[in-house]
């Protein structure tokens, strides 16, 4: 029932998220980002039997989604037929205005280096430099902040300031796309928050997407295998918490055991014969 479940809100997540990538809609990074995080991700713990979750619990969410779902697609649907909204040349159109506002493109590209180091200075200063943080030191420090801190302020606004790197691609600028994936690099780095690796993924999937204009067999292909890059990166980052800090993971970097961190992601949550890397820094 769980894996029977699993597929179908997988099948319709996938649905929806070519409808909205037919339709050029902006919608697509939200159900795209649900694909990756959520969709894929829930049938893959399942079908390797990695799920930490009760039972009662991935049948509860799979049944929460694939309502959801319906609905979000009969109402969108009966919307569009209301009111249609036709984007022609929508690639060409974004090009166009991205050179038409050059002055505009460069403040964005100031806000995004100040707000990286507005959300990685702060974690740096508390730990004593950037070869003392962590994954697990970075969450205490932050925890410690209020709900409304100038991190959360200037999170909001890292994440609205996520699509740069796509329109630098389109763009074809090569300093814009540096800056960019600069930027969201350093502050994962810092963070190792999965979370946080998001603006740089969905980025390279709208450049894509932007430019495809119809959907074929080669472009199913590409999508499954950037699903499956797109699953190892998150499970990479998760385990290369295990390395502790980053003076730690220099100094002590041993490929086999951070493989076999990963591995254990992948096929289980038992972490009793991975060698002892800095835990106390998980």
């Amino acid at each position: 029932m769980n894996l029977f479940l699993a597929i179908i809100q997988f099948i319709l997540i996938s649905m929806i998220f070519i409808k909205e990538v037919k339709w050029k809609s902006p919608g697509m990074f939200l159900w795209a980002t649900l694909f990756l995080m959520f969709g894929s991700m829930h049938l893959f713990d399942i079908i390797i039997g990695a799920s930490k979750y009760k039972e009662n619990s991935l049948i509860n969410a799979s049944l929460f989604v694939i309502i959801f779902c319906f609905f979000y697609f009969i109402t969108r649907f009966f919307l569009r037929q209301k009111f249609p909204v036709r984007i022609d040349k929508t690639f060409l159109n974004i090009s166009l205005m991205i050179r038409q506002n050059e002055k505009h493109t460069a403040i964005l590209f100031f806000l995004l280096i100040l707000t990286t180091f507005m959300i990685t200075g702060y974690i740096i200063t508390q730990l004593g430099g950037i070869l003392n943080t962590s994954w697990g030191d970075s969450r205490e420090v932050l925890l410690h902040r209020n709900y409304l801190s100038g991190e959360q302020i200037w999170m909001i606004l890292y994440y609205a300031l996520g699509g740069l790197l796509c329109c630098s691609i389109i763009k074809k600028s090569v300093i814009g796309s540096l800056i960019s994936f600069c930027c969201m690099g350093f502050v994962e780095l810092v963070t190792r928050n999965r979370v946080l690796i998001l603006p740089l993924l969905v980025s390279i999937i709208a450049f894509f997407a932007f430019k495809m204009k119809k959907i074929r067999l080669s472009t199913i292909l590409i999508a499954a295998v950037g699903a499956v890059i797109v699953i190892y990166v998150v499970y990479a980052i998760r385990a290369f918490r295990w390395l502790g800090d980053l003076n730690s993971a220099i100094q002590e970097f041993d490929v086999q055991a951070w493989h076999h961190a990963l591995s254990a992601f992948f096929y289980s949550y038992d972490f009793s014969d991975t060698p002892p890397l800095a835990l106390s820094h998980w």
